[in-house]
């Protein structure tokens, strides 16, 4: 592990972790070599050991999990800590939310991910669409993403929040569902 820290912070690339009841070994391993930037991918340790990440510059990657209701300790953090630090994430094909419990997870299931935050921090949905998109991009230098792969991506994220036809496909025509008070270009930063 300590190796691949190493190569991340000498070619300055962005590191992922899933620090899978390790939370305090990986912050400690981020601190012993600092100068990294990452994320840490389903985030389910503390509200003080995420404020440590906070200061190493580490997001937390917030998915499926936090669609639970029992989820209190989750959920508490995501309503609380700084909305610079959030990430969203599906790990696809694992963890998906509570909608989909007991199926295969997809990346169009990141809409009620994103829903559920939104509604635990009181803020819009587009607020939080675009301060995480921004967040991904600065993390992953992605600020060259073209308005096309853009509206791509925000078709197929709002295919999560429309209707289903009798065969389970997105009904395309049928209007979002009226949780939703955002126009579709407001739905992820482009």
């Amino acid at each position: 592990f300590d190796a691949q820290l190493h190569l991340a912070r000498e070619f300055d690339l962005p590191v992922i972790v899933h620090a899978r009841r390790a939370v305090d070994a990986v912050i400690a391993a981020i601190r012993g070599i600092g100068g990294l930037r990452g994320v840490v991918h389903s985030f389910s340790g503390s509200a003080e050991q995420a404020a440590q990440l906070h200061k190493l510059g580490f997001l937390l990657g917030i998915g499926g999990p936090v669609t639970y209701e029992r989820a209190n300790r989750l959920r508490g953090l995501v309503a609380a800590m700084p909305l610079d630090q959030l990430l969203l994430e599906t790990d696809a094909p694992d963890q998906p939310g509570v909608d989909h419990r007991g199926e295969r997870n997809e990346p169009a299931h990141l809409a009620k991910v994103l829903e559920v935050v939104a509604e635990l921090r009181g803020m819009p949905l587009a607020d939080v669409a675009a301060a995480t998109t921004a967040n991904a991009e600065l993390l992953f230098g992605l600020s060259g993403w073209s308005r096309r792969t853009a509206g791509v991506a925000r078709e197929q994220a709002m295919d999560g929040l429309r209707p289903r036809d009798h065969t389970g496909r997105v009904d395309r025509a049928a209007r979002a569902t009226p949780a939703v008070r955002h126009s579709r270009s407001d739905f992820i930063a482009a």
